[in-house]
């Protein structure tokens, strides 16, 4: 019989989302490189809800023992998510492609894919 985190004491329960989240964002780092929208998402997740001070006080820690990137790194991935949102990531994944060069694509990537000159070429 399965027990939903909700039945669980609350420290348990928080303890297993952790661990959840901890997992999907591993699996993203393995299936998909660093760059993936989804573990993005998911490092934003983390750092937003505190999610990290069940088993540290400190992000930085946080990020280099349980992530194994450095502050910067997650940081920076975090506010590549923030600022572009899914699109940035999924062109990424298909070509090397700098922030300031997404800036300038950005207003012609819409619905998983790139608008121009009245084609549309899918991503």
């Amino acid at each position: 019989m399965e027990t939903s985190n909700s039945e669980l004491p609350a420290e348990v329960a928080e303890l297993l989302e952790l661990g959840s989240v901890l997992g999907q964002n591993q699996a993203f780092g393995l299936v998909a490189g660093r760059c993936s929208a989804a573990q993005a998402a998911s490092l934003k997740r983390l750092r937003d809800e505190r999610k990290y001070k069940r088993v540290t006080a400190h992000w930085r820690d946080f990020c280099s023992r349980y992530l194994r990137m450095s502050q910067t790194q997650v940081d920076k991935i975090i506010q590549l998510w923030e600022e572009f949102g899914a699109g940035f990531f999924k062109v990424a994944q298909l070509t090397r492609i700098s922030p300031e060069t997404y800036r300038a694509i950005a207003p012609s990537v819409r619905e998983d894919a790139l608008h121009l000159n009245g084609e549309v070429i899918e991503l």
